[in-house]
């Protein structure tokens, strides 16, 4: 599953930023917003990635990945 692949990571960034005691969904979400501020401040556009990763979901979850 490959949800399992980034539960360490998501706890460590939780953890980092002060979210540890919060539920899993404002981690994420705290984690996206850092995320989109990275994209912006290295010229990646966050809509195309966001676009892609929506694009590869869905191909993932259609077991064409």
């Amino acid at each position: 599953m490959r949800a399992l692949n980034v539960v360490g990571v998501l706890a460590d960034y939780m953890r980092l930023v002060g979210d540890a005691g919060e539920d899993l969904k404002i981690g994420v979400l705290d984690l996206l917003v850092d995320l989109h501020h990275l994209t912006d401040a290295v010229g990646v556009d966050w809509d195309e990635v966001l676009d892609d990763s929506n694009r590869h979901y869905r191909a993932d979850v259609a077991g064409e990945l």
